[in-house]
């Protein structure tokens, strides 16, 4: 994912930060080795640049329903370059509602961690 995916998609002389949580496929030597390839001391993460916070939120627009989406597609095999490129538009509105809700959650409990919960239309 890294490899096919993140890196021949970066804009060239970003400044961007790359977090992840402390999962152990992501924090594996050689996933962090790549990351800190392509965000030389902006790796946020259990082995990253920048630890993990204890308390951080997971944010990230994926986490809320995007990765169910794609292993529903795939039942856990290796997704392709080929399946991500054909998300559809209304599928991916759909994630962007999810997470804008799961911020405004986090900002109504003060930063906290959010509650287990599912996400309905």
């Amino acid at each position: 994912m890294i490899n096919e995916f993140l890196s021949p998609n970066l804009p060239p002389n970003h400044t961007l930060w790359f977090q992840q949580d402390g999962a152990m496929a992501h924090t594996a030597v050689i996933s962090i080795a790549a990351l800190r390839c392509l965000f030389p001391q902006w790796v946020v993460s259990r082995f990253g640049d920048v630890p993990w916070p204890p308390r951080l939120p997971d944010l990230t627009a994926p986490d809320f329903s995007l990765w169910g989406y794609l292993k529903n597609l795939r039942a856990l095999k290796q997704i392709t370059r080929e399946e991500i490129g054909q998300i559809s538009e209304e599928t991916l509105q759909d994630v962007t509602r999810s997470f804008l809700t799961c911020v405004h959650l986090c900002i109504e409990d003060g930063g906290g961690h959010l509650k287990d919960t599912v996400h309905k239309k």
